[in-house]
């Protein structure tokens, strides 16, 4: 065995294919979760983990959670483009990070904290030139609430390396795998099978979770800290993304562009749910950014640890398998 390492998130699209690929690295994993959380995803590897009762808002959890771990990989977020949902993200991505670096810091024993945050917490270029981890951060200018919130947790790491926590940062771009088909980056595929005909305008950064997952762990092996990277595989415009994926389940290819036409009309079918009294579900904001191409470039992590992605075709191919056949591929 590696040691014991704690999961936060574990039961998400990113948590569950990093305790997969723990487990099959030889690591013991403890893994924080609700108690209503579902644990499904995890099934098959249920008796190799040590579930710990707990949430990243209850600082006693996380001190009772990190005993006996010689790492951590904060995977735990709320990810939403909702504008209703800007305190539930403010709670779990600022102070939610903020408890478990308190409680890492207090803790004291650990070798490495790998944070997950996301390419959202980026700054932006101009011209569609690839972003990268210097790119500078306009905090006046965010492009929706889930950005902001990543940037903030950013700082919250940021601030727990300075105290002497040793912090790596990865930033992944869109993250394709087997998740929830309705509520996640991996809803695309729903979409797609649904024979949704829009496809927005833009394009940005795709990755396979089990690339992410493989890095952030050999980022906690080699003793990387205090550094950030991009983990990005493939620049797509979304419109070849659906296509593709529409090709291979054998479905309609979306052939209406999601114009600023299309996008008025859809924030105003959207703000009538209010008249049912229903949440919104999208925001301006969101729908601007569909529309850009927000390109990033990932030469820093490839050449860190000499890395090569999996092909985001061959990673669509099995995840429309996997999701043909509703089972882990």
């Amino acid at each position: 065995m590696k040691g014991k390492v704690l999961v936060t998130g574990a039961t998400g699209l990113l948590g569950s294919h990093l305790v997969r690929k723990l487990l099959e690295r030889g690591y013991e994993v403890k893994a924080l979760k609700r108690k209503k959380s579902d644990t499904s995803r995890l099934k098959e590897y249920a008796r190799g983990v040590e579930w710990v009762e707990g949430d990243v808002l209850n600082y006693d959890s996380l001190l009772y959670a990190l005993k006996g771990v010689e790492g951590v990989f904060h995977c735990a977020a709320r990810v939403s483009f909702r504008p209703a949902d800007r305190e539930l993200m403010l709670e779990t991505n600022v102070l939610g990070t903020r408890n478990i670096i308190n409680a890492s810091l207090e803790y004291g024993n650990l070798r490495f904290f790998v944070h997950v945050s996301s390419v959202a917490a980026l700054g932006r270029t101009n011209n569609g030139i690839p972003i990268d981890e210097e790119a500078e951060w306009d905090p006046a200018h965010y492009p929706s609430d889930y950005s902001y919130t990543k940037w903030l947790s950013e700082r919250e790491a940021w601030r727990g390396s300075a105290e002497g926590l040793p912090v790596v940062i990865v930033n992944p771009s869109v993250i394709l795998g087997r998740g929830n088909w309705y509520t996640d980056s991996s809803q695309i595929f729903a979409m797609v099978d649904k024979k949704f005909p829009f496809y927005p305008v833009g394009g940005t950064g795709f990755v396979d979770a089990y690339d992410v997952a493989k890095i952030m762990i050999e980022l906690a092996e080699r003793g990387i800290t205090g550094e950030r990277f991009i983990l990005s595989a493939e620049n797509w415009l979304h419109r070849d993304i659906m296509t593709y994926i529409a090709m291979e389940m054998g479905r309609p290819i979306p052939v209406i562009p999601a114009t600023l036409p299309i996008r008025v009309l859809a924030l105003l079918a959207d703000a009538t749910r209010v008249l049912r009294g229903k949440k919104r579900r999208l925001s301006w904001k969101l729908l601007k950014q569909s529309a850009k191409r927000l390109y990033y470039d990932n030469r820093k992590i490839r050449f860190t640890l000499n890395y090569q992605f999996e092909s985001i075709r061959k990673t669509l191919q099995r995840i429309v398998q996997d999701y043909l056949s509703n089972n882990w591929q």
